[in-house]
């Protein structure tokens, strides 16, 4: 084998080995020096020579300018958010969110943080204006908020000819006094409040017996002494029991509604008497004369009652003579409206 050959085959392995002829010159045959391990590394004062310069000299002087750059390692503290200066947050502070950590570990931390989803629960600091909730994104975004419904516009009201109080007297003690005992439940001046005040009285035929309903012009008392009264007087319909709350109703609606026309000027309320064996319908007017057959007329055709229903006339001037004579001016009777039936022209006993 040639003695220059790299190459040699060792006897007990079979394998090539690399080995260097003796041959070979040596770095220290040149130098004078003996040969080193040291393959790295700037060379030997004695190689370097007098005019050699480190180049890593340079490198101190780009960090001498003002102000130096932070050096990433220079405490033991140092993370590498710091070292890059993104802030506590991470590379998601921009976002008002910590850094996401993995689903599944301990702190809540979710994909949905990560993407930039609120997590009030664990994070101190304030959503920005306007932020998505997780669900919304979730859902790819914020739905638009359907606007609340314009509630319709309010109807105008429908204002009667006048304002009406509604009167109640409840059963008591014929020795009582008649208009302290005549209460007012309710009044209306238009067609809605009408409906209103009336779909929640009780029904006549539901009233107990010796009570009355009454119902008249604002300013005028339910009693013979009123000034609208005095001169005045009443038609009377005597009906049998069962049919009162019909022609209360339909007496009522014609009264409201202004369908007495001209003569309604003089008419100044009505009255419904429930007692024992019948009750008594009183149409009250303030004058004596031609207008109150115009009422008359007017009951008659509005309630459309039957043939040879009788429809008796009554001044208050006579109650209140009648009222005189059987009490006697000593007893002052006639100062509370003459006693419990004075309103209606029906007596108690009936």
């Amino acid at each position: 084998m040639d003695s220059n050959s790299l190459w040699t085959r060792r006897s007990n392995s079979g394998k090539l080995s690399l080995s260097m002829s003796t041959t070979v010159p040596s770095a220290a045959s040149n130098t004078g020096e003996p040969p080193s391990s040291k393959i790295f590394g700037p060379p030997s004062a004695k190689a370097r020579g007098p005019n050699y310069k480190n180049p890593f000299n340079d490198l101190q002087s780009i960090n001498t300018a003002s102000p130096a750059l932070p050096s990433p390692t220079a405490t033991k503290s140092a993370s590498a958010a710091s070292a890059f200066n993104i802030g506590i947050g991470g590379a998601f502070g921009s976002f008002g969110v910590k850094t996401p950590k993995t689903p599944g570990t301990a702190g809540g931390g979710d994909g949905l943080n990560a993407a930039g989803a609120i997590n009030s629960s664990n994070n101190p600091i304030s959503p920005p204006k306007g932020g998505l909730t997780a669900s919304e994104v979730v859902a790819g975004g914020r739905k638009a908020v359907a606007p609340a419904p314009q509630q319709p516009p309010q109807q105008d009201s429908h204002p009667l000819k006048n304002t009406w109080i509604v009167w109640y007297r409840a059963p008591g003690n014929k020795f009582q006094d008649y208009e302290k005992s005549t209460l007012k439940i309710a009044y209306f001046g238009t067609v809605e409040e009408f409906w209103s005040v009336y779909t929640h009285l009780r029904r006549p035929s539901a009233l107990p017996h010796v009570s009355d309903y009454h119902l008249f012009k604002k300013g005028i008392r339910p009693v013979w002494e009123d000034k609208e009264n005095r001169k005045g007087g009443k038609w009377n319909i005597r009906l049998k029991k069962g049919v009162s709350t019909r022609y209360w109703e339909d007496l009522v609606l014609a009264i409201v509604g202004d369908q007495f026309g001209e003569a309604g000027e003089d008419l100044c309320g009505a009255v419904l008497s429930i007692r024992g064996n019948e009750d008594v319908l009183s149409v009250w007017t303030r004058v004596d004369g031609s207008s109150c057959l115009k009422i008359k007329e007017t009951i008659k055709r509005k309630l459309n009652l039957p043939q040879g229903t009788r429809i008796d006339w009554k001044s208050h001037a006579s109650s209140l003579e009648a009222v005189i004579n059987k009490t006697g001016p000593a007893t002052g009777g006639v100062t509370n409206g003459g006693g419990s039936g004075a309103g209606t022209g029906a007596p108690t006993s009936q």
